[in-house]
């Protein structure tokens, strides 16, 4: 089964700060912007963006930075995470305003299907952090609201099939280790500071 393994508060100083190479502008460029989830296709050399407050995909080609298509429309509302799985071929974007996941396919990057994530039982809401497993076929979302819940989702059905859940506190962003079985995960707004817990899978 899905356990949450542990949760532990962060402090940490910053060490060996990477050093910024290029700056790439996606959307309007000012503070308000809201670019968010960013996710790599190392075989196109493709970078797709996710804008939450101009509800937009941008999707930028590695090899100059420039910004070579941007998906928008009626089933894009407050995209946010994004998870590239680089072996199946598909993009996957969490979208807060809908409480879905975007399908995309990463070649030819038409939208494939939306993932419904409001039936699940606990009642959690706007899907953040993604992270996916080709490997397993599975997605991992972090969802903000509703008590610290992550939904497990299989990619071949689109379908739920677990909702581990963590401390009471907003689950934000995810991180996968494939090799170990485990997700990582950071929550949001907790009273005591900012936590990370593990996610067993």
């Amino acid at each position: 089964g899905y356990t949450v393994q542990a949760s532990a508060p962060l402090s940490a100083p910053m060490v060996n700060a990477p050093t910024i190479v290029t700056t790439i502008t996606v959307g309007t460029g000012d503070a308000g912007s809201g670019p968010e989830g960013v996710g790599v296709d190392p075989a196109t050399n493709r970078i797709f963006v996710a804008n939450t407050r101009e509800n937009k995909i941008y999707i930028v080609d590695g090899t100059n930075n420039t910004i070579t298509t941007t998906l928008s429309g009626a089933n894009i509302a407050s995209p946010y995470g994004v998870a590239v799985d680089a072996t199946n071929r598909r993009v996957y974007v969490t979208q807060r305003g809908l409480n879905t996941i975007l399908v995309i396919n990463a070649d030819t990057l038409a939208v494939e299907s939306s993932i419904p994530l409001a039936t699940a039982s606990p009642g959690a809401s706007e899907p953040h952090g993604i992270v996916v497993n080709p490997a397993t076929n599975r997605a991992y979302v972090a969802m903000l609201i509703g008590g610290g819940y992550v939904y497990v989702v299989n990619t071949d059905t689109g379908q739920i099939v677990a909702t581990p859940k963590s401390i009471d506190s907003l689950v934000y962003w995810l991180a996968l280790d494939a090799d170990r079985n485990k997700v990582y995960l950071t929550h949001y707004f907790k009273p005591e500071g900012a936590w990370a817990g593990v996610l067993d899978t």
